[in-house]
């Protein structure tokens, strides 16, 4: 055992993980260490360059293995669970898109949850300040993105130039992205901890967290592995569990918190019988439609090798609930969402893309050994709820009238996925079942709540039972936001620092 001690120990490098390392660090008079699993992505170019974000779903060392779940509720068919591991966690690997949330959100959060301090006024400021750092950008209005947008309009749906500007999400925007001015992928990891300007940061890559040590209720030290070799770090501060809502309810359990009973399963001991960690897991559900284009889509000339962003320019939110929380995303994208699309294929195609959030299904993530090397058992259980069936039936109406719309028209051959064929509400309903997908936006698995609830962590994010230990990730979301989760994880990350560095 090798061992050296720090004042505060991060375990996770994602967007959380980054930014609360990099904010406790400038602190010169302390030592923080950062512990991440994951490899550098600095020479993978499809990481950086945003017109190839989608080959990098193509690619098997860059993830997490083993991580599966069933397709859907009771389904026999299991699907990957995809989880970054690199450098930046999902910042490196995601499809960029920066959305703080619903402002009902937040609110939401205190006046159901009783999550105090965590009002959309209570955060707003904090975004700012991320917003300021990753300075993320709009991308071109091409002609697609025009008709896009028209088609939108012509259904009602108002344009809202800015969606991250404390107003209802509701409407269509340009989409905002973490994308530099000189189009590059910014990540929580390059922007927040690898810019040399932390000497007191000190960053550990390649290595499997084991557990957490615990003296009596006190959190002092992590255990992990890289490779063969094991190491013991120690802390006389505190350590925060920034590994995402996959991995931070693992090593929880790993660490003897957790229900009692799986616990005395794999022979932990137990710390804290803490029943609800890994459970109320949440997500939302997207799938793809396509169309062929009567002719090619005018790609913007400054575009590498005659692509283009991964996503299109703009994102509608619309089916607003009575708490005026979005129900329904749309977005656009040309040519397909596979990974090394030609050209060609971008160019003939494009998409239109369905999300149901609000979803009413719960999922789990449960140990399934107490070797930490074996991946955890995941349900995410798409569809367990019946009422999940129907909004993602009117999200698919929302996004076929869009993609078929008149304004459309003059770049829209016919609809090829799923076609013409699956017209009748039963034939859709039956076709989302099987298409549909995870939006790779796990959440809620610790989640945050009054002390006496059924919550992992208080509104400060430490962990009940123990002391020195906060969790800081989506983890910790008693319910899911509205839209994309990677804005809201920064979000966690800068608050938790902000905790820690005021003495909350």
């Amino acid at each position: 055992m090798n061992t050296k001690s720090y004042n505060y120990i991060v375990i996770g490098g994602g967007s959380a993980g980054s930014i609360a390392a990099a904010e406790l660090a400038k602190n010169t008079d302390v030592a923080v260490l950062l512990i991440d699993a994951g490899t550098s992505p600095d020479d993978i170019a499809d990481v950086w360059d945003p017109y190839d974000n989608n080959n990098l779903y193509g690619m098997k060392d860059i993830w997490w293995r083993g991580y599966k779940t069933p397709k859907y509720s009771g389904s026999s068919t299991m699907v990957g669970v995809p989880r970054s591991k690199l450098f930046g966690g999902c910042t490196a690997v995601n499809d960029m898109v920066f959305t703080r949330g619903a402002p009902a959100d937040f609110d939401l959060w205190v006046n159901v949850y009783g999550c105090t301090g965590w009002s959309y006024n209570d955060v707003a400021s904090a975004f700012d300040r991320i917003q300021e750092g990753l300075a993320p950008t709009t991308g071109p209005k091409d002609e697609f993105g025009a008709a896009f947008v028209t088609a939108c309009e012509d259904m009602g749906l108002k344009f809202v130039p800015d969606y991250n500007a404390g107003l209802p999400l509701d409407g269509v925007s340009p989409l905002c992205s973490t994308i530099s001015s000189s189009t590059v992928r910014e990540t929580s990891y390059r922007t927040y901890t690898d810019d040399g300007n932390e000497s007191n940061l000190t960053f550990v890559g390649g290595a499997l967290v084991n557990k957490i040590i615990f003296k009596n209720d006190c959190a002092v030290g992590v255990e992990y592995s890289v490779g063969d070799a094991i190491y013991e770090v120690y802390c006389n501060g505190e350590i925060i569990l920034s590994a995402g809502a996959i991995n931070s309810p693992k090593i929880l359990m790993l660490s003897g918190i957790g229900e009692k009973a799986q616990l005395d399963k794999f022979g932990i001991p137990v710390i804290v019988d803490s029943p609800s960690v890994g459970k109320n897991l949440q997500d939302a559900i997207i799938f793809s439609l396509n169309w062929s284009t009567s002719s090619p889509l005018n790609v913007p000339p400054d575009a590498p090798n005659g692509n283009r962003r991964n996503e299109g320019y703009a994102i509608t939110w619309t089916n607003l609930n009575d708490e005026q929380q979005p129900q329904t995303c749309i977005e656009m994208m040309p040519g397909l969402y596979e990974p090394h699309q030609s050209h060609s294929t971008l160019v003939n195609n494009y998409s239109i893309t369905g999300g149901a959030m609000r979803l009413k299904s719960r999922g789990w993530v449960n140990l399934a050994s107490a070797d930490p090397t074996v991946p955890p058992e995941i349900n995410i259980n798409l569809f367990e709820n019946p009422d999940d069936m129907e909004l993602a039936f009117e999200s698919f109406e929302i996004a076929r009238s869009i993609g078929n719309s008149q304004a459309l028209s003059s770049l829209r051959k016919e609809e090829t996925t799923p076609g013409s064929s699956i017209s009748t509400p039963e034939q859709i309903k039956k076709w989302l079942l099987e298409n549909s997908m995870s939006y790779s936006h796990p959440s809620c698995t610790c989640k945050m709540g009054p002390s006496g609830t059924d919550s992992v962590v208080d509104c400060t994010l430490k962990v009940y039972g123990v002391k020195n230990l906060r969790v800081a990730d989506t983890s910790i979301m008693p319910e899911i936001t509205s839209g994309h989760t990677q804005a809201p994880a920064f979000m966690i990350g800068q608050r938790v620092a902000d905790f820690i560095i005021a003495g909350e």
